[in-house]
């Protein structure tokens, strides 16, 4: 016999359980607590980015593209593909790059162990290692390979996706996917069942332009809204700029926006990126002569209205935001001073692998 069925008085819950402010693992961006998927179609750097995450997790940076990281712990990323050299390759570089080795025994690797969310005996052994392990953060890689089930179907995802929030339930869960062939945005683009959208608690959608990396984020939360990042990546894994969203682009939001387009950038590609960002296209040229005035930016060619503009950085400029937004920190020599060596278990070197 099922147990009696007893509501729950809201009066009484309200007045002792006061709600407690959102809590983010990166700031606007992933909750401290929940289930997130990361989105992009093959080769737009969805690894690269969920790397960035775990490390600045795993080290304890307090910041990471300009935003708070407001959860410093234990991180287990589940991996099931790619090679295991490459993925040594991007974790020591990016955290040679960021200055965030892991401390030891915070970052834990499961690489191709074929975790499966749907075998009985795969999750019985996950749970356990999770309840053993206590991470503040869990990444897989990708949702594709974590099941056998038809990502189309509702029906047949549920499960899966209940045991996701299962895990996310003290800690921050972030799944791996990818988007389907198409031209729309965000929660359209994400391949499958429209349930997979409507169990996460944020959806960050990635799109690829050149070596530009747009970032736009979908949270539950009604506080938190939408919000776009803008990363540039010099080489693979090294973010050399991070445009954040605001009321209005900044005169150093240009300037960042110019230095991204190597060979310099139109007014009408400035318009597409900051959209309502912008005031109007006279204010607009009005603010791009005064920078070049200043000797901040330069300008090649001229005119109005459909001709293009082209503005691309001086040299002086390119220092200066170099030195701003991007510093190339070296690992080395942090073995010898702190005893704590860089330690992802499981991962082997490229010597082990071959």
């Amino acid at each position: 016999m099922s147990e009696k069925l007893k509501p729950l008085d809201v009066a009484e819950w309200l007045a002792a359980t006061p709600p407690e402010p959102m809590r983010w693992l990166l700031d606007g961006v992933i909750p401290a607590t929940g289930f997130s998927v990361i989105a992009a179609e093959p080769k737009a750097s969805k690894t690269i980015v969920a790397l960035h995450l775990a490390l600045a997790v795993a080290s304890g940076s307090r910041e990471l593209w300009g935003r708070k990281v407001g959860v410093e712990g234990r991180v287990l990323l589940i991996e099931e593909e790619g090679g295991s050299a490459d993925l040594h390759r991007r974790i020591a570089m990016i955290a040679a790059d960021l200055g965030l080795p892991p401390r030891a025994g915070r970052f834990d690797l499961l690489f191709r162990k074929r975790v499966k969310l749907d075998d009985p005996a795969s999750l019985a052994n996950l749970r356990e290692l999770i309840y053993e392990l206590e991470p503040s953060l869990v990444i897989l890689d990708p949702l594709s390979r974590l099941h056998g089930r038809e990502e189309n179907s509702s029906s047949e995802m549920s499960s899966v996706l209940d045991e996701l929030n299962t895990f996310a339930a003290d800690r921050s869960v972030i799944v791996l996917h990818h988007q389907n062939k198409g031209n729309g945005k965000g929660a359209s683009r994400v391949r499958g069942t429209s349930a997979i959208f409507a169990a996460v608690d944020a959806l960050v959608s990635i799109s690829k332009d050149g070596d530009r990396r747009s970032l736009e984020v979908e949270a539950r939360d009604e506080g938190a809204g939408k919000s776009t990042l803008v990363i540039r990546f010099d080489r693979a894994g090294s973010p050399t700029l991070v445009l954040g969203d605001a009321t209005e682009a900044s005169d150093e939001d240009l300037i960042a926006q110019v230095k991204s387009y190597a060979s310099g950038v139109s007014l009408k590609q400035l318009r597409d990126a900051f959209g309502k960002r912008l005031p109007s296209d006279p204010k607009v040229r009005q603010r791009l002569a005064a920078l070049v005035a200043e000797g901040r930016i330069t300008q090649q060619g001229a005119g109005k209205g459909s001709e293009v503009r082209w503005y691309a950085l001086s040299e002086e400029e390119e220092k200066k935001l170099s030195a701003r937004f991007f510093s190339v920190f070296s690992s080395e020599g942090e073995e010898e001073k702190s005893g704590e060596p860089l330690r992802v278990a499981g991962i082997l070197s490229p010597e082990e692998e071959r």
